[in-house]
């Protein structure tokens, strides 16, 4: 799974950890016929999402994303409508997307389209870095997954929409990761507490998952999560150890710290999740990565260029 779903996946993945269950209810469509029960969009948006080119759509309580095929023509056609449609923010990330139905079908997609709402909204849409950048998607945001398809000196971007790239994704979650630690969320005393304990903790546990879909830098995200493990809140090191399980080989240097916490962990999900993380990467096999650095560097210069 890639980041064409990572951020649905992951809050209800953190929140599920944090409240103990959750009950999300979703709707999805296979194909590109149009869309008639969806989250609130404009009309504008509902053109994008409604693109010829679409393969899957799923809304979640709120929150929406589709995903499409497409060459690079038609990649350009759904950034100018996206600009259109009043959109901020584009997201250029090096390879190809992926996505995955309710079923656990995984497809492959060239863009996809999320407008962020419902309870991941809620909950994150007001963390901030310091210099005040918001952490998460809070705008509607258009991915473009930069491959053989869709090779970067193809695109055509409007100087209304702002870049970003995968560091910039990083830089965001390492800060959100590192964020305000205010202790166990049972410490608390009262409902105020509990609940800016809660939210700091779910902002912490949401970064180390979104930094485990950085597998393209993967190398970059490791030692900060390496640092997640030793979060106070269990939930945000449980989230630490999933993440750098799906990271991969490059994330085999962080084996001896989830070696020691299977060992010390007082809490049997944790040991647990540990165990399983070791026995993955003891086992992972690095993944070829041919061409992925030119097109970092591709999309690092597109973005340099309109500064």
């Amino acid at each position: 799974m890639n980041t064409s779903m990572r951020a649905i996946v992951g809050v209800f993945l953190v929140v599920s950890i944090l409240e103990g269950s959750v009950h999300a209810e979703g709707t999805e469509g296979i194909g590109n016929e149009p869309i008639r029960r969806v989250a609130d969009l404009s009309a504008d948006l509902k053109a994008v999402a409604d693109l010829p080119s679409r393969v899957y759509w799923r809304e979640i309580n709120g929150d929406f994303q589709c995903t499409y095929k497409a060459d690079a023509k038609a990649a350009n056609d759904a950034i100018g409508a996206f600009a259109r449609a009043g959109g901020k923010e584009i997201v250029l990330w090096p390879g190809t997307g992926r996505y995955e139905t309710f079923e656990g079908k995984v497809g492959s997609c060239d863009f996809a389209l999320h407008v962020p709402g419902g309870i991941g909204l809620f909950m994150l849409k007001s963390a901030r870095t310091e210099a005040g950048t918001p952490i998460f998607e809070v705008e509607p945001t258009l991915t473009i997954y930069v491959s053989d398809a869709i090779p970067a000196d193809r695109l055509t971007i409007p100087k209304s929409l702002a870049i970003r790239e995968i560091r910039d994704l990083r830089d965001r979650f390492v800060a959100g990761l590192r964020g305000p630690k205010t202790g166990a969320v049972a410490e608390a005393k009262t409902d105020a507490e509990r609940h800016e304990r809660t939210t700091a903790a779910t902002v912490r546990a949401q970064c180390a998952y979104q930094l485990g879909m950085l597998g393209p830098i993967a190398d970059d995200v490791v030692e900060p999560l390496r640092q997640g493990l030793k979060d106070p809140e269990m939930y945000v090191r449980l989230c630490a150890i999933d993440a750098l399980a799906r990271l991969g080989a490059p994330a085999a240097r962080a084996i001896p710290d989830l070696e020691i916490v299977s060992k010390e962990a007082k809490d049997d999900r944790e040991k647990q999740a540990a165990t399983k993380a070791v026995s993955a990467l003891k086992s992972a096999k690095a993944e070829p990565a041919t061409g992925l650095k030119e097109r970092i560097e591709a999309i690092h210069r597109i973005k340099a260029g309109r500064s």
